[in-house]
């Protein structure tokens, strides 16, 4: 299947109200800034003009470094020794925006540098500002003023009047109000591109949305990005439920690392156990592999069974699912 040349126009409003939710959704999952995640989307973006046809892709993101899910294949232009150059170049393909933000915040959780220049520590994770200064710090982008420039953007009346926007289309997915937008909007260098500001980030290097020539693995049915509370454990999550999910996967003897956070490592375990078992291999724990991992702890609770009289399997299905 080939992907088609898309030019969108930009519509502030329109966009913002289709990642609101999602951003939202994200942010409350990991704890990460959802102001700043909607300033660098539209930012990167354009405001949705550069979002690449059929891919969800807000940040332009290649399908290298290991990835596995599906891709589509686009001819962009690079910047080789001071010339400008036409490759083809896969990029990852998200079932929804919300898988596209969630495995952003995954992106920047597996390099080292961003960790480095605290990006995550407590106090700069959540806070606009500060997790904007903590990404300029990690060379993300080479603007000196990147951070700032983010801030206004967000602050901006363009924001804040599409905030208020996206509120009224989905007002479940804000729990509370936007901060009043105050002073004006980001400059036009800072809206149009980005990726070229991205030093080391993989993302596209065009400032214009390039055409797609060709596409390869279809992409599965995923979740739409307005469905309330999540009701499974994926990729990019934090949180003690992970742990336990982890404790049992260690259990049975799939290799894991049990530190809550839901990487790479834990997909791959989550796919191992779900190819074993018969199961949908997607790398999600849903309702279908959580049952599975309850019966086959149950089987063994013996050795599951914690000083505390609770299994991890059992306090991941209280502290997920209530």
């Amino acid at each position: 299947m080939s992907g088609q040349k898309k030019k969108t126009p930009a519509d502030p409003k329109k966009f913002i109200a289709e990642i609101y939710p999602a951003a939202r959704q994200v942010g409350q999952e990991t704890g990460m800034s959802w102001e700043l995640i909607l300033a660098q989307a539209a930012g990167e973006t354009g405001w949705g003009a550069k979002v690449l046809s059929g891919t969800n892709n807000i940040f332009n993101i290649k399908a290298i470094g290991g990835w596995k899910g599906p891709s589509k294949t686009f001819n962009v232009w690079e910047m080789e020794n001071g010339k400008k150059v036409w490759k083809l170049q896969p990029f990852r393909v998200y079932g929804s925006y919300h898988e596209s933000l969630t495995d952003r915040i995954a992106f920047l959780q597996q390099n080292k540098r961003y960790r480095k220049a605290g990006l995550f520590d407590a106090g700069t994770k959540g806070d606009l500002r500060k997790e904007a200064t903590a990404l300029q710090k990690a060379g993300y982008a080479t603007d000196q003023l990147y951070a700032d420039k983010l801030v206004t953007l967000f602050n901006g009346p363009t924001m804040q009047a599409a905030i208020k926007y996206a509120q009224q289309q989905a007002p479940a997915a804000s729990s509370a109000s936007a901060p009043a937008g105050a002073g004006q909007q980001a400059s036009s260098s800072a809206a149009a591109a980005s990726p070229a500001l991205a030093a080391g980030a993989p993302m596209a290097a065009s400032s214009k949305a390039p055409a797609a020539t060709t596409s390869v693995a279809p992409h599965p049915a995923a979740p739409h990005l307005s469905a309330p509370a999540p009701s499974s454990l994926k990729l990019g999550i934090h949180n003690e439920a992970v742990r336990s999910l982890q404790q049992s996967l260690a259990k049975q003897g799939y290799a894991v690392k049990v530190d809550g956070y839901f990487g790479p490592g834990t997909r791959t375990a989550v796919e191992a156990y779900q190819r074993a078992h018969g199961l949908q291999v997607d790398g999600v724990v849903g309702p279908t592999t959580l049952q599975q991992l309850n019966a086959h702890g149950a089987k063994g609770s013996a050795t599951l069974r914690r000083t505390d009289g609770e299994s991890p399997m059992t306090q991941l299905i209280r502290l997920f699912f209530g």
